[in-house]
């Protein structure tokens, strides 16, 4: 699929992210939470990260693991609008690991 931008990967299993991905969804709000959900269970070790397009990390606390281990969410603290990247890598159940990564914009 080439007309995905390139530096847009998302991992297989992902079923939906919030806020969703494309530096086009610009958010009129900035997100509390950065949360990606997937089709089969993580295992611990599991991260987002979120960057501005000032490099500045944004997450205030560590990530959090849904209890039926197909959700995690990472808090963030967005006080300046821009463009920010969420990387993510995953650990699954059965030892796999995936990773991907994606934008979104904040007026």
């Amino acid at each position: 699929d080439h007309s995905k931008d390139e530096e847009e990967r998302d991992a297989q299993g992902v079923v939906s992210t919030d806020p969703k991905s494309g530096a086009e969804n610009t958010l009129s709000s900035a997100p509390k939470d950065v949360v990606i959900k997937f089709d089969k269970e993580i295992a611990a070790g599991s991260e987002i990260t979120v960057v501005s397009d000032k490099n500045v990390d944004v997450v205030t606390a560590g990530n959090k693991i849904s209890s039926d281990l197909k959700q995690l969410s990472a808090p963030v603290s967005i006080t300046v609008a821009g463009t920010y990247s969420v990387s993510y890598k995953i650990n699954w159940k059965d030892g796999t690991k995936s990773d991907g990564s994606y934008k979104f914009t904040v007026k």
